[in-house]
């Protein structure tokens, strides 16, 4: 179908040959603040500089960005705390005399934490994490961390720090009036320092250790879905279930509540949805459409907001339609054979890119650290398996197995410019192809291999059961058309639950064009800017950024408003994804 307006040829064309870089703010920012002891005491010279973020900008909402980032804690007693830990735990054996303060700080900001790495006066060094206001729930995202990685340090295989001390409260009394972990700062260099320069077989040694990481993982199974705690952590009117005494002969460790559903009960006051543990898939899986109605329940208004942001003609009554027919849908999802057999409860990294996974420095191949678990939860295998962040299909349409990428049919025709753009293209792609026939090709990983290509169709009624936050419909009621287009063809039982009338289709179809078109106006306008929905920017490009944005919006606005006339100024400015210029 033709679009509803053109996408202009100067969005399209202008700055695309930049390459994209993920805007989500890792932990490799770094300002150093070098301590002064006076009489023994840590002094900071300025503790803004460490309480306030200070890594990035923002093109939308940055004041509400800010604040959520802006952290207040006793550093002092902090540091204290670090030395007492850092004498304790010897985090540095080759020296042998004791710490007796920090010398300086080392602030690297990511998205929703501040690490700050502590350097004492006899050279050794631990990481004080501390969870911002946006990170998720008080007390659940900092337990459920600590009891990750003690986990994975006591029970597997898998490379993380070690956690020396930590409080999941900001007021006991061990107080630094926030919660924080100290652990131990991870061996070796990022793998970001080092991949550009490796060889495709020292990066396909690197993908063999991750391929055996996650066989690990998936070879342990949980007794129910939800996050991981220590079981003395977790309070006695919340239920949990012990692991078996196999997985933990200590008996340490339980599956509780799900921090996300927690968080989300938290925000929207007075709900009360299902938080979990889930003791079966079934019940896993009924929580996401109950959670969604609960939602839509509780503010009616908000949600019609939400949806007006996309188009007025949509209604909170489609959306409750929408959810009545994924609710009666999924529990014969979830007795399917194919679903079954990939749902096994499973712990996972949720973000493997460059900068989570450590390396020797000597010798890149050899992990030595994997780091940042805070989003780590137990979910169905089939929810968990994707490609690690570092080697996600990126400027190519990724075809599974047995296709394999190459250069363009019209290579030879190519500009040398377009020839070299289109060789780092297919390396990257080889690099992607790499990790997923390995995953096939080990008989130990073949079940994550089933999981990383299920199909579509199957898996996203689970996963699309919410309203996006781009308020469209379109891609909830295209999950229920391609279910119902191929249901006997996956093998599903009798006839599907559900039936869009003519008039549904019709409708929904008369959005489709308008959504694509949006779509890829906003992904074009991320790539032109090199950021993403979030509108976050480096320090050092935002005012390069802010420029480049005004003259795109202008283009645009000519083309569309202007000469072309597809759409008036106001259609201009809800399809543009930031707030225009001229509104700041």
């Amino acid at each position: 179908m033709k679009p509803l307006f053109p996408i202009p040829s100067f969005l399209l064309i202008r700055h695309l040959s930049k390459p994209t870089r993920l805007s989500k703010p890792q932990f490799h920012v770094k300002h150093p603040l070098t301590a002064l002891p006076i009489r023994h005491h840590h002094s900071i010279p300025n503790p803004e500089t460490i309480y306030a973020y200070t890594s990035g900008r923002w093109l939308v909402s940055e004041d509400l960005q800010l604040k959520q980032r802006y952290m207040t804690f006793d550093i002092n007693k902090l540091c204290s705390l670090a030395v007492e830990e850092c004498n304790k735990n010897k985090t540095n054996t080759n020296v042998q005399t004791k710490a007796t303060k920090c010398i300086n700080i080392t602030k690297l900001e990511g998205a929703s934490n501040k690490a700050l790495v502590l350097t004492m006066d006899n050279g050794s060094e631990l990481v004080a994490k501390i969870p911002c206001l946006n990170a998720g729930p008080k007390f659940w995202t900092t337990a459920s961390e600590v009891a990750t990685l003690m986990f994975l340090k006591k029970c597997t295989s898998i490379p993380v720090p070690d956690v020396y001390s930590w409080s999941s409260e900001a007021e006991n009394r061990y107080a630094v009036g926030a919660e924080y972990i100290l652990m131990s700062k991870a061996d070796g260099v990022s793998l970001d320092e080092k991949w550009v320069d490796m060889t495709r077989a020292e990066k396909h040694k690197v993908i063999d250790r991750v391929i055996e990481i996650e066989r690990e993982l998936s070879n342990l199974i949980f007794p129910a879905y939800g996050n991981l705690y220590l079981r003395v952590d977790v309070p006695a009117r919340w239920n949990s279930y012990p692991l078996s005494s196999k997985m933990d002969p200590e008996g340490l460790f339980c599956v509780g509540p799900s921090y996300s559903s927690i968080w989300l009960n938290e925000k929207l006051s007075g709900m009360k949805a299902d938080e979990g543990p889930w003791k079966t898939f079934e019940s896993f899986a009924a929580n996401y459409p109950q959670r969604e109605k609960a939602r839509v329940a509780k503010s009616p208004d908000k949600i019609q907001s939400q949806l007006n942001t996309f188009h007025e003609n949509q209604s909170v009554e489609e959306l409750n339609s929408f959810i009545e027919r994924i609710t009666s849908t999924l529990p014969i999802l979830c007795a399917h054979g194919p679903v079954k057999e990939t749902s096994i409860p499973v712990l996972w990294h949720m973000d493997l890119n460059l900068n989570n996974i450590f390396v020797d420095s000597e010798n890149p191949t050899k992990i030595t650290s994997i780091i940042d678990w805070q989003s780590a939860r137990i979910r169905p295998l089939f929810m968990q398996a994707h490609f690690p962040r570092f080697v996600e299909p990126r400027g190519w349409k990724f075809l599974p197995f047995p296709a394999m990428p190459a250069l363009p049919d019209d290579f030879d025709s190519l500009s040398e410019e377009e020839k070299e753009k289109a060789k780092r293209t297919l390396s990257d792609a080889m690099i992607s192809k790499y990790y997923e026939l390995r995953t096939r090709a080990t008989e130990e990983n073949r079940k994550i291999f089933t999981a990383l290509s299920f199909d579509r169709r199957l898996w996203e009624p689970f996963l699309y059961c919410q309203l996006f936050s781009h308020g469209s419909l379109v891609p909830n009621i295209n999950t229920l058309i391609r279910l119902s287009e191929a249901w006997s063809e996956l093998g599903l039982p009798g006839d599907c639950p559900y039936r869009l009338t003519e008039e549904e289709l019709k409708r929904h179809y008369s959005r489709v064009d308008d959504y694509d078109a949006r779509r890829e106006i906003r992904e074009t306008v991320f790539n032109a800017l090199r950021t993403d929905e979030s509108g976050w920017v480096e320090n050092e490009r935002f005012e390069a950024v802010k420029e480049m944005q005004k003259q795109l919006w202008e283009e645009f606005v000519r083309m569309v408003v202007e000469e072309g006339g597809e759409m008036g100024i106001e259609e201009a400015r809800r399809v543009w994804p930031f707030p225009t210029p001229d509104d700041c």
